[in-house]
């Protein structure tokens, strides 16, 4: 009777619905959306507006069509067959199209390499190629998408984090003109790029329910930036948020960072999708700002929508907004317009090879060069000794989601060999001995050696910066045998160099550098191409060095960014610890020299732009790229401000005894801090340094700036008060008892019924059965339980009812609880205890509530 009653509330709302809007003119509504055929509807019409498109078809949508797109399927949008809306397909694609749902975009395509690869190479405009290249191989892959989930901007916070190859960089403004590149790049063909992962996810450990707790200021100047970069600037169709608690809350229903932030900070009119499994509640997930839940379909599906609708926790118009973006999002990417079927000889064709290669040849950077040891000279070298077992593979990106299928991959041992030519002998040898391997090396005129560090892949985190110790014993021992020995590091993430570089003469940096990077390397360590990519964070000489050390990845659950904003060379400066290569730093095979560093005003009012300059000249005897770095250091800070941070970079390519001019552009923001109590960003009136130079310690250009009056722009959110949380149910904060908890206070068993659902209780692992039961703390009526799982669940569990806590009667059995949102009508029953009784566990974990919610008629 109560889900009939239910449903013709509906009906009779719906109807109300469509009636108010015939009235106000919309007399579409009234047709439920069917389309002419001797007519196209507006929604249908590539040349009307975004807008009007959007409008018509959000008109013809019936409520229950609305109510189902807010969850996706596999890896897309849900179709809406009745008015010809097909399904907006997805595919993992930062380092190249990984593929999607049910094999649509499965198969192999071009692997450009990682993200910190193209971020090495500081170009812009190779980012923007890439990120076109990629938009244009979704689309024409298989039966083709129109979502790229992709850039990935997290801050490397730790040079242990595990997804740190996927992502750009230490540096704020690095990443977010490298994602600004990007994004551009694969909108301008059509396709969306999605923004990811909002906001701090910057460890694996436990990253879906840790909670990072960040003060304002740090979130604002580090970890926001690259994201706020690629809404404003790259005008970013969609956003990916994180699996993260962001102070106390999960990131997919953080309105915050979601609604206040992301939307009216911002104005990101875009579409905001959880990550994969992300969410954890209905109503609070569309009130913060996350539109669509991926995959599904999951917790957001229409019948769990309309249960929030009716009970007032969602509104109608919330829903409708939300609804909006998605459509604007399906619009945008072409899905309705006409178009030509996929060309798959798109996929790995020569332009996108090249530009592969080119991100290899650009990104992989140059460390130690002494004596001269390269390039090496094919007329000199007659025996090359290849060692290292990621000579014949290594990896070509980050692992996990990112990774895909290439279309072909040519590693470093093919590629020497090509670059060496038939001239040279070059040898290799598996499963080689120290002893055996520096004997060969004795016999050869140079040693390549190629090493690594720990996997680095999605779900995980490395456990040091140390390299493979069977790579530790081949560099003791080929650098005792050849002089002329060369390491080429294959990681994503900084490792240790100093406990073994001082005796190796070459060393260099190879960010995983894709399909292509085989041949780059041949060709960079033959001279082919000068190197000049240039590092994206520093490389420490202790782990202890770096400002996370003694918290990653956190404890007890959560982790506390107490560092602040001195992250990577910000941390070193402000202790003047002395890195083994520094943020920024790449060597070439030729030489530069700076000069003549003006600002176009020394003396400017924060207003506009202001230009800086500085020559640079190729004194070398060969055509090489540099890099020029500028920095902002503040002369008499008012606040505590780190030593220098990157506001500017510009990259050259010069023939010997070429002069050009690299060009930088300021503004107000350039020189601003977060000011937090007056709610603003703030460049205060003084004197500034502009330095420039090749890296971070090397910069020799410097000039001074007076801003002649203070500069502020005011950031509306900060103190936002928080939007209402759930009403409360006839279980929040009633009294609980378990069977048993897990570990200690992070699980204790009041969070089953604290109305929050960033905690969560959990029983012991591995045992059954298991409970929990509440005191309602008077006889009640009840019809309606909620149980929200974690994914530690029951498979067999009962519902039971008390009167005195102690004489238990099952009401509702089952040997298949769904998990995620379990709701259990009841016909309506007066109790006092309310105990869920698990029975069979669905995992090997244990059983994990993160609320027990109890109804009774009317709530």
């Amino acid at each position: 009777m109560q889900t009939n009653r239910r449903q013709a509330k509906r009906q009779a709302t719906s109807q109300r619905k469509l009636s108010c809007a015939f009235a106000l003119g919309l007399a579409i509504c009234s047709t439920a959306g069917l389309v002419r055929a001797d007519a196209q509807a507006v929604y249908q019409d590539p040349k009307a507006p975004l807008e009007a498109r959007v409008n018509d078809l959000f008109n013809r949508l019936t409520p229950e069509e609305r109510r189902s797109l807010s969850t996706g399927t596999d890896f897309s949008t849900p179709a809406i067959p009745r008015l010809g809306v097909p399904i907006m397909d997805m595919a993992d694609a930062s380092q190249g199209v990984r593929g999607g749902g049910v094999g649509r975009l499965d198969g192999p395509a071009t692997y450009f390499g990682s993200g910190v690869l193209f971020a090495s190479s500081w170009d812009r405009e190779l980012a923007r190629k890439v990120g076109q290249a990629i938009g244009e191989e979704l689309q024409n892959k298989r039966t083709g998408g129109q979502v790229i989930l992709g850039p990935s901007v997290n801050i490397h916070r730790s040079p242990l984090g595990g997804r740190n190859a996927e992502y750009y960089s230490e540096d704020p403004f690095l990443s977010a003109e490298t994602a600004v590149g990007y994004i551009q790049g694969v909108q301008s063909t059509g396709a969306a790029a999605c923004v990811k992962h909002f906001a701090c996810n910057n460890e694996e450990v436990d990253r879906g329910f840790v909670n990072v707790i960040v003060d304002e200021r740090t979130l604002r100047e580090i970890y926001l930036p690259a994201f706020e970069a690629a809404v404003k600037r790259g005008h970013v169709w969609t956003l990916m948020t994180s699996y993260n608690k962001v102070n106390g809350r999960h990131s997919s229903s953080n309105w915050y960072l979601d609604t206040c932030i992301l939307r009216r900070d911002w104005g990101f009119d875009g579409m905001a999708m959880s990550d994969w499994g992300g969410v954890h509640e209905v109503a609070g997930t569309i009130n913060a700002g996350n539109d669509l839940e991926m995959p599904g379909p999951g917790l957001l599906n229409a019948e769990n929508i309309a249960d929030a609708l009716d009970s007032g926790d969602l509104t109608q118009t919330t829903l409708d907004e939300s609804v909006h973006r998605i459509l604007r999002t399906i619009i945008r990417t072409g899905v309705l317009d006409p178009k030509a079927a996929p060309d798959h000889s798109v996929v790995g064709s020569p332009e996108h090879l090249k530009i592969a290669h080119d991100a290899a040849a650009e990104g992989i950077i140059l460390l130690k060069n002494q004596g001269g040891v390269l390039p090496l000279e094919r007329g000199k070298i007659k025996t090359i000794a290849v060692f290292g077992s990621r000579a014949k593979s290594w990896q070509l990106g980050g692992g996990g989601s990112p990774d895909l299928k290439p279309t072909r991959a040519i590693f470093p041992l093919e590629g020497v060999t090509q670059a060496a030519g038939p001239g040279v002998n070059v040898t290799f040898a598996e499963g080689e001995t120290p002893d055996a391997a520096q004997a060969r090396a004795k016999k050869a005129d140079v040693a390549l050696l190629f090493v690594g560090g720990e996997h680095e892949a999605e779900g995980s985190d490395r456990h040091s910066m140390d390299l493979e110790s069977k790579d530790l014993d081949l560099i003791r021992a080929l650098s005792a045998a050849n002089k002329n020995t060369v390491v080429i590091v294959s990681s994503g993430a900084p490792c240790k160099m100093s406990d073994w570089i001082d005796p190796v003469p070459g060393v260099i940096q190879a960010p995983f550098a894709g399909q292509e990077g085989g041949t780059a390397i041949g060709e960079i360590l033959f001279g082919d191409i000068s190197p000049s990519g240039k590092l994206t964070d520093t490389i420490g000489a202790r782990r202890e060095d770096y400002p996370d050390y003694g918290n990653f990845p956190g404890t007890n659950g959560a982790v506390h960014y107490s560092e602040g904003i001195y992250v990577g060379y910000r941390y070193f400066d402000k202790k003047n610890l002395q890195p083994t290569f520094p943020f920024g730093y790449g060597l070439s095979y030729t030489t530069f020299k700076y000069s003549n560093l003006h600002v176009a005003k020394n003396a400017w009012a924060p207003h506009g732009d202001l230009a800086v300059t500085v020559d640079i000249t190729n004194t070398g005897a060969r055509e090489g790229a540099e890099i020029a770095e500028l920095y902002v250091h503040t002369d008499a800070p008012k606040i505590d401000r780190a030593v220098r941070e990157l506001k500017g970079f510009d990259r050259l390519t010069l023939k010997p005894g070429e002069t050009k001019t690299a060009r930088f552009t300021l503004d107000a923001r350039s020189f601003a801090y977060c000011d937090v109590p007056d709610k603003q960003w703030k460049s205060d009136k003084g004197s500034y340094t502009i330095e420039v130079g090749p890296n971070s310690r090397d910069l020799a250009q410097k000039t001074t700036v007076n801003l002649t009056s203070t500069w502020t722009e005011r950031i509306p959110s900060i103190g936002a008060p928080l939007p209402p949380g759930p009403k409360p149910t006839l279980s929040t904060g009633k009294k609980v008892t378990v069977s048993s908890i897990q570990g200690g206070a992070e699980f204790h068993p009041e969070y089953a019924t604290d109305g929050d659902l960033s905690t969560r209780w959990s029983s012991v692992w591995g045992v059954d059965p298991q409970w929990l039961a509440v005191d309602l703390g008077a006889p009640t009526q009840i019809n309606r339980i909620e149980l929200l799982w974690e994914k530690a669940r029951a498979l067999a569990y009962e519902i039971q009812i008390s009167d005195d806590g102690q004489n238990w009667k099952s009401v509702f059995t089952t040997e298949n609880g769904k998990g995620s949102r379990d709701v259990i009508k009841l016909e309506p029953v007066t109790t006092r205890w309310v105990r869920m009784y698990g029975v069979k566990r669905a995992t090997t974990f244990g059983y994990s509530l993160y609320e027990l919610n109890v109804y009774g008629p009317g709530k």
